[in-house]
């Protein structure tokens, strides 16, 4: 009994993997099995493929003037048949007229032709090219028929006629049964689109497909699909299937809602940490070196950047590896930094040297001149540890706190510390300025809660 149930279990498991792979069965990257008869790119096959065909010739992206690009060693490369009065004995060359200017397109639209064989041949010497000529009949005029001569190789120029596609009827119905479905299809658009919570900050619309055409064309006959594509609001989208990445193609509702589901994931993670000033503790007399200390809360702070007392005016600027900071003095007397006592103690309360601005960072742990700064101006610089100093291929600073850039529960509402020594009158004062770490979500829409 526990075999069968173990056998149902991962026959289950089977069908819950394969669900989502096989959404991706159908995605219009997908050639139709019908087609695997032209699944190659290898150019001297194709022709071949056309054998017994009813085809089309599609001169839209010729310049209208000329069928095929007329390169320096190829004056003439097609070939249209006089009528005969007994098509099946006219021969090349004397029925045939190699024409040395090419056919003019409207001689060709709406014309629909048989593949009836093909002949091969070359021209050349020393430069030889190869060729493959198409043996056309015209379907509503048999006497009417047409050698297209397809240069396969050559080895001083491209092939001729690159601009001419094939169009198959048979082969058309099948594409545009398939897609032209009216299913919900979703479309990467920058210019159209609006992002929003709702679809996930993407740049996708909403659209279905009114057409669909399939052709063998381009330089080298490769298959391709155009497909044409309306939003709601009317914006129509042609698309060259095969020429786009696979992020720009048309996907299904199912696909579309994955991408949702997951950029709403990144985006709900999505924020960074920052820092208040929480905390100063200072000397009550800064006369006395070492006396006691007081401390001062936030809420008697100006701001949570902010602090002033009657020696110092003192505005924080905390970043990512540093802390920044603008110092006035207030005392009526010099002062100085006293770098060489200053310390960074962080959320794990360990504490560092650290450098401050002007400092090689090859020097950083070496002793640091006082900075003297006189009474009525202010001092601009930073504080920033040297155990968070890094040496790869140059030196770099890592971030004040340990952390991989996503909310930690345990990390928010601990603090890190900066002690800054400063000396009044011959004594020195030492400051230590607290700051708490906090957590700011880019979209904090997502969040049942507000951090």
């Amino acid at each position: 009994m526990h075999k069968y149930r173990l056998a149902i279990f991962l026959f289950l498991a089977n069908i819950l993997y394969l669900l989502p792979n096989l959404s991706y069965a159908e995605s219009r990257t997908v050639r139709p099995s019908e087609l695997d008869k032209f699944n190659t790119y290898k150019f001297d096959i194709i022709p071949n493929l056309l054998i017994g065909e009813q085809v089309k010739l599609d001169f839209s992206d010729c310049y209208k003037e000329l069928l095929s690009l007329n390169f320096q060693y190829i004056q003439k490369d097609t070939t249209w048949l006089k009528k005969p009065s007994n098509p099946k004995k006219a021969k090349l060359y004397k029925h045939y007229i190699l024409k040395d200017k090419p056919i003019d397109p409207n001689e060709l639209e709406n014309h629909t032709f048989l593949v009836e064989s093909i002949s091969e041949r070359s021209t050349g010497t020393y430069q030889v090219s190869r060729y493959k000529d198409l043996h056309l009949k015209d379907i509503n005029n048999p006497n009417n028929s047409l050698i297209w001569s397809i240069q396969t190789s050559c080895n001083y120029q491209s092939i001729s006629n690159p601009q001419v596609r094939v169009h198959i009827d048979k082969y058309q119905k099948i594409v545009t049964d398939k897609y032209v479905d009216n299913k919900d299809y979703y479309i990467y658009d920058e210019v159209n689109s609006t992002p929003n919570k709702d679809n996930g900050y993407t740049k996708y619309v909403p659209v279905k497909c009114t057409g669909c055409e399939w052709y063998l064309g381009g330089k080298y006959l490769s298959p391709i699909y155009v497909s044409t594509y309306e939003s709601p609001e009317g914006n129509k989208y042609t698309l060259n299937e095969y020429r786009l990445t696979s992020d720009k193609l048309p996907i299904y509702k199912y696909d579309y809602q994955r991408i949702v589901n997951n950029s709403i994931a990144l985006l709900k993670e999505k924020g960074e940490y920052f820092y208040s000033l929480s905390k100063v503790v200072k000397p009550r007399i800064s006369s006395v070196r070492y006396g006691k200390t007081t401390e001062i809360k936030a809420e008697d702070f100006l701001s949570k950047y902010l602090y002033e007392d009657n020696l110092i005016s003192i505005l924080w600027f905390v970043f990512d590896d540093r802390c920044q900071f603008s110092l006035k003095n207030k005392s009526g007397n010099t002062i100085k930094v006293v770098w060489d006592d200053a310390t960074f103690i962080d959320e794990n309360n360990s504490a560092s040297k650290i450098y401050h601005s002007g400092i090689r960072l090859i020097d950083a742990n070496k002793s640091q001149p006082s900075t003297s700064i006189p009474n009525g101006t202010e001092l601009e610089d930073l504080v920033a540890p040297v155990s968070r100093l890094i040496y790869s291929n140059g030196w770099d600073s890592l971030s004040l706190i340990k952390h991989k850039n996503k909310y930690d529960e345990d990390l928010v509402g601990k603090t890190i510390r900066v002690v800054l020594p400063i000396e009044v009158k011959g004594v020195i004062n030492e400051y230590e300025f607290w700051f708490t770490i906090n957590w700011h979500y880019s979209h904090p829409e997502y969040q049942q809660h507000a951090i």
